[in-house]
């Protein structure tokens, strides 16, 4: 049986580097991806079961992800 975990993760991954790659070429977010990313960076953190020996890690580094957006215009 696939993961879903797996189809999630590209969705999201997708999103979340659509809103950085707008903030790193233009300077800003887009207020709608912006929204849609800080959704996706949250789905995230509700599978940090999954990355098991990684989870500190893991989890460290999604707040991280969700606070430089928190940040962005």
């Amino acid at each position: 049986m696939a993961n879903p975990y797996i189809d999630i993760n590209a969705i999201n991954n997708s999103i979340i580097s659509l809103a950085f790659s707008q903030l790193f070429r233009e300077g800003r977010i887009e207020p709608e991806v912006k929204k849609w990313a800080e959704a996706a960076i949250s789905r995230e953190a509700v599978f940090l079961d999954f990355w098991e020996e990684d989870q500190a890690l893991r989890k460290e580094r999604v707040n991280q992800l969700l606070n430089d957006l928190r940040k962005a215009k």
